[in-house]
C-alpha cells in the first residue's frame, strides 16, 4: 500500500491523480445539509474541467468571489499528475517506519511549463482583491494586479496590463523561463523573445516555484490559444485582463479557461491605457474562450 502524505486527494482506480485545491472561482457547486451528503456536479470549459465545493448553501455562481466568501474548488486540469513519493505501511523487519517524504514534483501533462502551486497562489490573491482595490485608480489597480500575479512594480514590468498586449500573467516553471521563441511558434513574436533574466529579476519568490511574467495575448483568440503563454512557455495562465466593450471602461480577470475571476471599473482619467488600446484588446481575444466573459459583462 501506498500512502501520499500533505495532500487530500480524490484518485479513481488508476494511478494518476489529477485533482488540486484552488480558491473557487465560479461554478456548479456542490452542496451539504448538516451531516449529509454532498451532491455533485461539473461543467466543463475548453479543456479545464471544473468542479467546487461549497461550504455555503446558495452562493451565487455569476460573480467571483473574495475572501470574505472564499469557498474551496477542485480542479482537474487537464488530466494534471502529482507525483508524489510514499511511504510503506509496511516496513521491512527490522526496519524503522520511513518518514513521508515531501511532494517531489507536480505536473500538468498537457501545458508542463506551468508552475502549477504558483498558479494556485496567484488565484487565492486575485480572488482576495476588493472591489474598492480594483476600481480604484489605475496606478493603484495596477499595482495590485502585479501583486496579485506575484511581480515587483518595477522598470521592468512597467508594460504590464499597461498597453492591449501584455495582459496575461504566466505561473512558469523554472525550465522553461529561457524559452524564446525560437522556431517562431508564436505568430507575431520575436524569435529572439528572451525573458528570463527579467523573469527571475521581477518575481516574487513568496508565491511558490517557477516565476511570473506578463506575456503577450496575440493568438488568444484562436481556439485552442496559440499565444507566447501557452506556446512558448508551454504554461496556462494564472488570469488575463481583457477589456469589456462597448465602453472598455471595465476589465474582467479570466483564468486558463476563462472563467471569471474578478472585474474592476478603474477610476476614468487616472491614468488607464488609451481607449485604442483598450479596444484592440479585446479585439485579440474576440471570437476565444477569453472573450466570453467580457462580453457578458457588456450586456
Amino acid at each position: 500500500m501506498r500512502i501520499l502524505s500533505g495532500l487530500i486527494i480524490l484518485a479513481s482506480r488508476a494511478s494518476a491523480f489529477n485533482l488540486y485545491a484552488l480558491p473557487t472561482l465560479r461554478s456548479t457547486t456542490f452542496s451539504s445539509a448538516k451531516g449529509g451528503l454532498f451532491s455533485k456536479s461539473a461543467q466543463h470549459s475548453g479543456s479545464l474541467r471544473t468542479s467546487s465545493l461549497t461550504v455555503r448553501a446558495g452562493a451565487s455562481t455569476d460573480r467571483p468571489y473574495h475572501l470574505g466568501s472564499l469557498n474551496r474548488r477542485l480542479f482537474s486540469v487537464g488530466g494534471a499528475v502529482l507525483l508524489a513519493s510514499g511511504v510503506s505501511s509496511s516496513p521491512a523487519s527490522g526496519m524503522e517506519p520511513s518518514q513521508p517524504a515531501a511532494l517531489k514534483i507536480e505536473r500538468d501533462p498537457e501545458f508542463p511549463g506551468t508552475s502549477m502551486p504558483r498558479l494556485r497562489a496567484i488565484t487565492e490573491r486575485v480572488v482576495s482583491l476588493t472591489q474598492t482595490e480594483l476600481d480604484g485608480p489605475w496606478p493603484d489597480v495596477r499595482r495590485r494586479l502585479l501583486w496579485a500575479g506575484g511581480l515587483r512594480d518595477i522598470p521592468s514590468t512597467g508594460h504590464a496590463f499597461n498597453d492591449y498586449n501584455h495582459c496575461d500573467l504566466t505561473p512558469m516553471a523554472d525550465q522553461v523561463q529561457d524559452e524564446s521563441n525560437s522556431d517562431g511558434a508564436v505568430a507575431g513574436i520575436s524569435r529572439k523573445n528572451a525573458l528570463g533574466s527579467h523573469i527571475r529579476t521581477a518575481s516574487l519568490p513568496e508565491l511558490g516555484p517557477g516565476g511570473s511574467w506578463s506575456t503577450c495575448i496575440l493568438g488568444a483568440g484562436q481556439n485552442p490559444p496559440s499565444d507566447v503563454a501557452h506556446v512558448q512557455f508551454n504554461s496556462r495562465i494564472a488570469f488575463k485582463l481583457v477589456w469589456a466593450p462597448p465602453l472598455y471602461s471595465t476589465f474582467v480577470l479570466v483564468d486558463d479557461a476563462g472563467l471569471l475571476l474578478a472585474k474592476g471599473t478603474p477610476q476614468e482619467g487616472s491614468g488607464l491605457p488609451s481607449l485604442q488600446e483598450r479596444k484592440a484588446n479585446f479585439n485579440v481575444v474576440r471570437g476565444g474562450r477569453y472573450a466570453v466573459v467580457a462580453e457578458k459583462t457588456a450586456q
